[in-house]
């Protein structure tokens, strides 16, 4: 990748006499190649929004000229979830300049467990580098279930029987673990509770 001025001094011989030495200079003109790109991730938990900067995509490209990159294009877009600049929806093809990066955020669908990406291309001054994806890997974390309200009508006088599928069928769990116990936090104001 080298430019800049040379030379090389050359003679000519007619087979009998040699010529005086001469000069032969060389201009070589400095050519902008194109930065190169590179995937680069990280790894958190669910349910987290990754807030992306400059300094991770500059760190994941190498530019001969030793340029800086001015701006990436967003080649492809998240399955699993949404990359946002700013407060609104980033668009394919769109172009972010690297002092904007830290407003770029990847948001993963709720719940998600896995990888959510997107494609990218650095861009020097001029040139664009070949397509890298940033991969954020979200790492499952056990979730709270979820109790739903619910009613039982029954006579007066009558004793109220409520069984663990009655328990069950009002009790939902993300990681699909099932009903181990119950705690009471309040006793009923009017009757008594036998187990």
């Amino acid at each position: 990748n080298w430019n800049g001025e040379t030379n090389f001094k050359w003679q000519a011989n007619d087979g009998a006499l040699m010529s005086l030495t001469s000069t032969v200079d060389i201009g070589i003109n400095n050519v902008n190649g194109a930065t190169e790109s590179n995937d680069f991730g990280i790894s958190l938990s669910e349910d987290t929004a990754v807030e992306l900067v400059e300094a991770a995509f500059q760190s994941a490209v190498f530019d001969i000229d030793g340029d800086s990159i001015s701006r990436i294009r967003v080649t492809s877009l998240p399955i699993n979830g949404d990359l946002f600049f700013e407060d609104r929806l980033v668009v394919v093809n769109e172009r972010i300049l690297s002092s904007e990066l830290s407003s770029l955020t990847l948001v993963p669908i709720k719940d998600h467990v896995g990888t959510v990406s997107f494609e990218w291309r650095a861009q020097d001054e001029t040139l664009y580098s070949n397509i890298s994806t940033f991969t954020a890997t979200f790492l499952p974390v056990n979730d709270a279930p979820v109790v739903n309200n619910f009613e039982i009508s029954e006579d007066e006088d009558f004793t109220v029987t409520m069984n663990l599928l009655l328990f069950q069928n009002n009790y939902t769990d993300a990681e699909g673990d099932i009903l181990e116990k119950i705690t009471l936090e309040e006793i009923p104001t009017n009757g008594v509770l036998l187990n």
